[in-house]
Order: structure tokens, then C-alpha cells, then sequence
């Protein structure tokens, strides 16, 4: 009996309750015939309760599946639209990167050129210093507002090639320091 659905079990009685009408016609005695309906019976009730617990832990597995998997499922946007803005943000401090890396570039270029006009004017300075020489040494030349122009001349392109050499340092050293705060933005 045990192990028996419900449809076996409904089966089964049917049959013994034939069977308990004609028990004259059968082996069994009806004593015998009610104790196996009995059980029979039982046997259905305990399967039926069975069944109905069964349905409510798959209920109850269904709702718990569904609950977590709507709870991935908003995770996993999350962790989506996190992905995208970090991309994002990563793709800007790239380009700001390459700019001033360009621009840093750029300021070498300058400074290799300043360099170069002060190589220029090292190369004058002999020139330069004979021409003083000359200046002073010529008494027709001593006025003094004459050799004032003249030295202002000479120095001129010393301060300003001072002046722009400063600007360009200066320059240089703010692209170092913001290029520094790039690198370590992207790492």
C-alpha cells in the first residue's frame, strides 16, 4: 500500500467496497476487508498531506527564486551603469592626459628654441665685449647718452630672452605638476 497515489488508493476502495457486498462470493472475510478499506484510506489522507506540503515548499522555492533573482537582476544594472560612468571617466582623463602631455611637448620645443638663442648669444658675447671695447676706447664716442643706447641695445635681448625663459620654466613646471596629478588619477 505504501507508495500508492491517490488514484490507486480511490481504486482500491472501490473495489473492497464491491468485494464487502459479495463477501460470500470471496476468500476474504469482511473483518479483514474493512481493515485493509482502513488503511487504504489512511494511506490516501497521509498522501494527500503529503502532496499539499510539497506544493507549498515549491511555492515557496518559486517566490524565493524569483525574489533573488529580481535582486541580481538590479545588481547587475547597477554594477552596469557603475561600469559605464567609470569608463566614462576614465576616457576623459585620458584625453586631458594627452593634451597636456601635447602641451608639455610643446613647452619643450620652446625651451629648446630659448635654449638655442642663448647658445646664439653666448657665441655673440666676444663680438659684443669687443664692440665695448671699442666704444670706450673711441674718444669721439663717449657721449653718454650714446654708449646708454648702445649698452641697452646690447643687453636687450639678454632680458628679454631672461623674461621669456622664466615664463616658459614657469610654464613647464605647472604642466609637470598636472601631468603628476593625471598619472595618478589613471593608476
Amino acid at each position: 500500500m505504501i507508495g500508492m497515489t491517490s488514484a490507486e488508493a480511490v481504486r482500491g476502495l472501490r473495489r473492497l467496497s464491491s468485494a464487502a457486498h459479495y463477501s460470500g462470493n470471496t476468500r476474504r472475510p469482511a473483518s479483514q476487508l474493512t481493515r485493509q478499506s482502513v488503511r487504504l484510506l489512511e494511506e490516501n489522507r497521509r498522501l494527500r498531506e503529503e502532496v499539499s506540503r510539497k506544493n507549498i515548499q515549491i511555492r515557496s522555492l518559486n517566490t524565493n527564486f524569483n525574489t533573488k533573482k529580481r535582486e541580481l537582476e538590479a545588481e547587475r544594472t547597477e554594477l552596469l551603469n557603475i561600469s559605464h560612468m567609470m569608463y566614462a571617466d576614465y576616457s576623459k582623463l585620458q584625453a586631458e592626459y594627452s593634451q597636456l602631455h601635447s602641451e608639455y611637448h610643446a613647452l619643450g620645443s620652446a625651451v629648446m628654441a630659448i635654449q638655442k638663442q642663448s647658445d646664439d648669444m653666448k657665441d655673440q658675447k666676444g663680438s659684443i665685449i669687443q664692440a665695448l671695447k671699442e666704444l670706450f676706447s673711441d674718444p669721439s664716442k663717449n657721449e653718454a647718452t650714446t654708449i646708454k643706447a648702445q649698452i641697452k641695445a646690447i643687453i636687450s635681448p639678454y632680458t628679454e630672452l631672461t623674461t621669456e625663459s622664466n615664463s616658459t620654466h614657469q610654464m613647464i613646471t605647472r604642466s609637470k605638476g598636472k601631468i603628476s596629478s593625471k598619472e595618478e588619477e589613471l593608476n
